[in-house]
């Protein structure tokens, strides 16, 4: 479990943060509103990362913004201002900031295609959390929404196994600032920097992972040669071809539970490990006619 803050217009002392033993910040995106504050800038997020600290992006205008705009509208708007801020490949937490239980079914409708128009903008519901109570978490996650956030308010003392962290107290003074305390779940729960730590992962997952390594450890009989020949005669160059093997291996674990990230990297670090195994096993005659593995370098 890791512990953090969350916070708009009154800002904490990042040093005081990081000695407090808080490991993460949540913080507001999007085009900013006469209280530049709110808003995470480039500065700003130097400071934090600059510390050792994480950060987790939310957007939020008013308290049901989702009743009446646009997902596709704020998605845009939030996945440019993290791109601007170079906050490559994390989630952008929607925040539902009403108590559930009191919509009408016409305003779950709209919540649930704000959601949806936000993932099919921005790329999926990988790529979509929402902020709320355990019952807007239990109703609103899904194909379209893989990440939670929940509040204590409006929840009774309930968590739902499905948030990825929890604000558990709001209102708090802490280093000179007015925050809300969090606390986490799950390893990955939409940070950056994005975890390089293995993850946990479903049944299929796992065996997906093992049918991978199979293959890959079949390759020691000379096959790995042929089959990244197919692949650069099929795709092009090299570059092309890891590329397109990267498109493959994100497009066979996309659906997981906003792992993605998690799962490559276990997939290289499998991959590498192999490839040591292999170079080992090698006579050294032979050595010039195995090709070299791509990696990731992003």
């Amino acid at each position: 479990m890791v512990l953090g803050l969350d916070y708009s217009f009154a800002h904490p002392n990042l040093d005081c943060v990081k000695n407090s033993g808080y490991g993460f910040v949540a913080r507001y995106i999007g085009d900013p509103d006469p209280n530049s504050a709110k808003y995470l800038d480039k500065p700003e997020l130097n400071n934090i990362l600059g510390r050792g600290i994480s950060v987790v992006v939310v957007r939020e205008t008013t308290a049901g913004f989702m009743f009446t705009d646009s997902g596709a509208d704020h998605a845009g708007k939030s996945r440019s201002h993290c791109n601007q801020l170079g906050l490559w490949g994390i989630p952008i937490y929607y925040a539902l900031d009403v108590d559930p239980r009191g919509l009408t079914q016409s305003e779950r409708n709209r919540v649930h295609q704000f959601l949806a128009d936000a993932a099919r903008h921005d790329g999926g519901g990988h790529n979509v959390g929402i902020y709320g109570s355990d019952d807007a978490l239990d109703w609103f996650m899904g194909d379209n929404c893989h990440w939670g956030w929940q509040t204590y308010a409006w929840s009774n003392g309930r968590v739902t196994p499905k948030a990825h962290f929890r604000q558990f107290r709001n209102g708090q003074s802490i280093c000179g600032g007015t925050v809300d305390l969090n606390e986490t779940y799950r390893v990955d729960y939409g940070q950056y920097p994005r975890p390089n730590e293995e993850v946990d992962v479903t049944p299929e997952q796992d065996q997906m992972l093992k049918d991978i390594k199979a293959q890959l450890v079949s390759a020691h009989d000379g096959r790995l040669g042929d089959i990244w020949g197919e692949l650069t005669a099929t795709h092009g160059d090299v570059s092309d071809a890891e590329a397109h093997a990267k498109e493959a291996a994100d497009q066979l674990v996309r659906a997981s539970d906003g792992r993605l990230n998690g799962i490559w990297v276990k997939l290289l670090e499998m991959e590498e490990r192999i490839v040591r195994i292999e170079n080992a096993t090698i006579p050294a005659g032979d050595a010039a006619d195995t090709p070299d593995t791509p990696t990731d370098n992003d």
